[in-house]
């Protein structure tokens, strides 16, 4: 899943500078748990992303779900960047706002 979210966030996440994207900082162990998700099977990935060719940086959540019904994968990323602030708060709004998607 980590390559998926680097390849996504490669395409359509650039950074300020041209040839700058984000990725996943490797450095440190990203965390992986499976989870349920809008009532279905769904993987989790947090760590912290970085961008290549840039300095930024902060953490982010993942959740890959498994939507059986129409033969599809959902992937849903959450990033944050706040330099100089707390981000607790901030990543469970993230947290929030991924955990309450419906899938009609």
């Amino acid at each position: 899943m980590a390559e998926v979210m680097d390849e996504f966030s490669k395409k359509y996440i650039p950074g300020p500078i041209d040839g700058s994207y984000m990725k996943i900082f490797r450095e440190y162990p990203v965390q992986f748990s499976e989870t349920e998700l809008a009532g279905a099977y769904a993987s989790e990935l947090r760590g912290l992303w970085n961008l290549e060719g840039a300095i930024m940086g902060g953490p982010f959540v993942c959740k890959a779900m498994l939507d059986q019904p129409r033969n599809r994968v959902i992937y849903l990323h959450g990033f944050l960047f706040a330099p100089g602030k707390d981000k607790r708060n901030y990543l469970r709004q993230i947290e929030s706002i991924i955990g309450s998607l419906e899938v009609l």
